[in-house]
């Protein structure tokens, strides 16, 4: 059973619940942004590998009970995250460690990511950009597209 009582009559699975939350409203956001952006189809699709069991309930663990107990169950849960997610720049880095060009939807994708982790926390896609480009690692190209898509040229 998913949800299940504790011994104190609370909801023992309740941070289950809050990251089913999180989901959900990061969806909504995605979906807001990628409508208006004319991606309709992401906006429908994204994200839904966190639906799945080899990532629902590490992140949950992670995030709404221990950082340090979870770490390593987050680690490999966010890393399926992004090897079954192209609008992710981690999937696009190659096995010796090299960025390799994004195709322009799944740049655009990100964009949109961004933007609507923006409507949660505050902030913009150039934002965030400008914010971790040091630790964002793209091929040439990729961030050039990026940079004119996002007005951030340098």
């Amino acid at each position: 059973m998913l949800l299940r009582l504790s011994s104190k009559g609370r909801l023992g699975s309740m941070y289950l619940i809050k990251y089913l939350l999180y989901i959900l409203e990061h969806k909504w956001n995605v979906f807001k942004v990628a409508i208006k952006k004319g991606h309709y189809l992401h906006a429908l699709t994204h994200d839904i590998s966190k639906f799945s069991g080899s990532e629902f309930w590490a992140y949950a663990a992670y995030f709404y009970k221990d950082k340090e107990k979870y770490k390593h169950q987050f680690e490999m849960a966010w890393r399926h995250h992004y090897f079954n997610n192209k609008h992710h720049w981690q999937h696009w880095i190659d096995r010796e460690g090299k960025p390799i060009e994004i195709p322009d939807q799944y740049i655009e994708q990100m964009i949109i990511d961004w933007e609507a982790m923006g409507l949660k926390f505050g902030g913009t896609a150039k934002k965030y950009y400008l914010n971790n480009k040091d630790k964002i690692k793209l091929a040439p190209k990729t961030r050039i597209n990026l940079e004119i898509k996002l007005g951030a040229c340098r």
